[in-house]
């Protein structure tokens, strides 16, 4: 497992994503071993175990309060994470994800400066359903109203 684990190329995958949409398998991303395109080859490590990693990149911010709910009911398939990410209230600070096992650590890794805040988190497991953690991570985000809000509660810490 662990082996699979240094073999799923998160810092890759997390580096290189730039097209806002969801990972979508692993079509042409790797070598096939041979000039032809059919997929007759040895899967890596990560694969044989079951092991994947998905990117959530997103441009709206969470609700705090959901987000850190829903850190806080953390899906026992993943086994680490990694990443940065914005809430309401805190526009100009860049949040960081990292979490490895049953430690969890989230809060402020610095300022946007002039970046537009995004979201863009890896999250590496097992079995994981790409669909569903999608799903859940949107229910956090902020709607339009909240957005507008200046009184959200914030648990995140300060520094």
């Amino acid at each position: 497992f662990e082996a699979a684990m240094r073999d799923v190329g998160w810092k890759r995958r997390l580096r290189d994503r730039g097209d806002g949409e969801h990972h979508d398998g692993h079509h042409d991303e790797h070598d096939h071993g041979s000039e032809n395109d059919h997929h007759d080859h040895d899967h890596s490590a990560a694969e044989r175990h079951g092991v994947a990693s998905v990117v959530y990149e997103r441009s709206r911010p969470f609700h705090p309060e959901r987000f850190a709910d829903w850190l806080d009911d953390w899906s026992g398939d993943v086994v680490r994470a990694k990443g940065f990410f914005w809430v309401v209230g805190r526009e100009g600070e860049v949040m960081g994800l990292s979490q490895a096992g049953p430690s969890v650590q989230a809060g402020p890794i610095g300022s946007w400066g002039d970046d537009d805040p995004e979201t863009r988190l890896v999250f590496i497991g097992r079995d994981l359903d790409e669909g569903a953690l999608a799903d859940e991570l949107d229910a956090a985000l902020a709607t339009d109203e909240e957005r507008r809000r200046s009184d959200l509660p914030d648990p995140f810490p300060l520094d």
